[in-house]
């Protein structure tokens, strides 16, 4: 790191979510079926959307 030949991938990224999860769905169908699952199983507390965990 004291090189400063590096640098840093905060990993913030601006996208629709549907073209987020239609690439997940395409490229990654095994953690998109395990997001779809968190979220199917889900339920709302409050203010707040609880995914299953």
């Amino acid at each position: 790191m004291s090189a400063g030949t590096y640098w840093w991938n905060s990993g913030i990224f601006i996208v629709r979510a549907s073209v987020w999860l239609d690439t997940l769905k395409r490229l990654q169908p095994e953690m998109y079926a395990a997001c779809e699952s968190a979220f199917t199983g889900g339920h709302s507390e409050g203010a707040y959307f609880r995914l299953q965990a």
